[in-house]
């Protein structure tokens, strides 16, 4: 054998499953004991056995990583999932409201906190296909490809979006807040109008507005940070804290100061 390759659609994102992959050529073993692969995978991955870290890989195992139907985009987030959801389907698997925290803060904290990774940056996706170009006619069309390819391919009408809508989505900063949270405010809109007007969801009108907004996105140039700031682990904290914590959520004040680019205070 001169060696194993693979050809992944998307690369730089889920690499633990890369790297099983890679090992599979040369393991005796007929079947993997991935509870064990994963504990040693995060010895290799972090430096050091952390039994916090251990436990994490087991609970993304569990959950995550458990699709074991083989069905694609199994485990699509529902955030991505508005465009194509009817309200009136009953019987939709998408998850109920959380009483306790509200959606749209949650997806503005993890846009922050995507922030502070370089590789979950919108910025650096969409500079890295400027780099390519050589003058301003190629800049504005790389870039329009780099938008395009992570949000909705460009086989749309005004009514009729792309079959392959969201087929690259990406848990990115700036594409969070920027481009997923607009969108399903705008579906909420839509919805809410509908109950006040007891009339069935227009859904023929949200879709052409909502790719209307796609397309405008797509062809626009807005600027977005390409390098991470803070520290990721006082951020997680400081998130954990406010959505798990046990202090009082209506009295309690939680502040947090970054490398002092940024301040970031919850008020729980």
């Amino acid at each position: 054998m001169v060696g194993v390759g693979m050809c992944m659609e998307g690369i730089e994102q889920n690499p633990v499953v890369y790297e099983l992959m890679s090992e599979m050529a040369f393991r005796s073993e007929k079947k993997v004991q991935l509870l064990e692969w994963l504990k040693s995978y995060s010895h290799r991955r972090y430096g050091k056995a952390i039994h916090q870290v251990e436990a994490a890989w087991e609970i993304l195992y569990h959950t995550i990583y458990n699709c074991t139907d083989v069905i694609e985009d199994h485990n699509t987030d529902f955030i991505v999932k508005f465009p194509d959801w009817d309200p009136s389907n009953t019987s939709s698997p998408l998850p109920q409201a959380h009483l306790w925290y509200s959606t749209q803060k949650l997806i503005k904290d993890i846009d922050i906190l995507l922030a502070y990774d370089d590789n979950f940056l919108l910025g650096t996706w969409l500079k890295s296909a400027n780099k390519l170009a050589k003058n301003p006619h190629e800049l504005k069309l790389y870039e329009w490809n780099a938008r395009t390819q992570v949000t909705m391919w460009f086989d749309n009408t005004g009514t009729i979006q792309s079959k392959l809508h969201d087929y690259a989505n990406k848990f990115w900063n700036g594409l969070l807040e920027g481009y997923y949270l607009p969108r399903a405010s705008t579906y909420f809109d839509y919805l809410l109008r509908s109950l006040r007007e007891k009339e069935n969801f227009k859904m023929e009108e949200w879709r052409k507005e909502w790719i209307s907004f796609s397309n405008k996105w797509q062809v626009s140039q807005e600027l977005y940070p390409v390098s991470a700031e803070g520290d990721a682990l006082a951020i997680s904290k400081a998130l954990y804290e406010k959505y798990f914590g046990k202090k009082n959520w209506k009295k309690n004040k939680y502040h947090f100061e970054t490398s002092g680019k940024r301040v970031l205070r919850f008020i729980l």
